[in-house]
């Protein structure tokens, strides 16, 4: 008898969670989370490859996306920042059953010729909690 009394003593001694201080920790972080999203931006960004000739950088896009790419004026070619707009829709391409587009572009600033690298259209910024409300919706 003695045997299941010790076991009995100690599971009585058992320390007990505490669902308030869990509680109050969940809600201090949700807290937290929910500061920090309405305060970060979000950037969307568009990439694919150009190449700078005869003062024009070329890219070539999906066609879904050339309207996006004719409403903003923001792209990033070397790790720099240039303000452009879109000179010309050169000729349409099929690949694979998606449509790309050539488009020829003006930045202003001048580049070396024929330079070639990763183009980055910023298509703007926006709270990541209007964001993630767009996805809820």
């Amino acid at each position: 008898m003695d045997y299941f009394k010790i076991n009995y003593d100690k599971l009585r001694h058992l320390p007990r969670i505490n669902f308030k201080l869990i509680l109050i920790l969940l809600v201090i972080s949700l807290f937290i989370i929910i500061m920090l999203a309405m305060h970060l931006t979000y950037q969307k960004k568009l990439t694919c490859y150009g190449i700078y000739e005869d003062g024009v950088l070329k890219i070539e896009i999906e066609e879904t996306l050339s309207d996006i790419v004719k409403n903003n004026n923001l792209l990033k070619f070397h790790q720099e920042r240039y303000a452009y707009q879109v000179r010309s829709f050169d000729d349409y391409e099929i690949i694979n059953d998606k449509i790309y587009a050539k488009l020829s572009l003006t930045i202003d600033k001048e580049v070396f010729d024929n330079e070639a690298g990763e183009v980055t259209i910023l298509l703007g910024k926006e709270k990541i909690i209007k964001y993630i409300i767009k996805l809820l919706k």
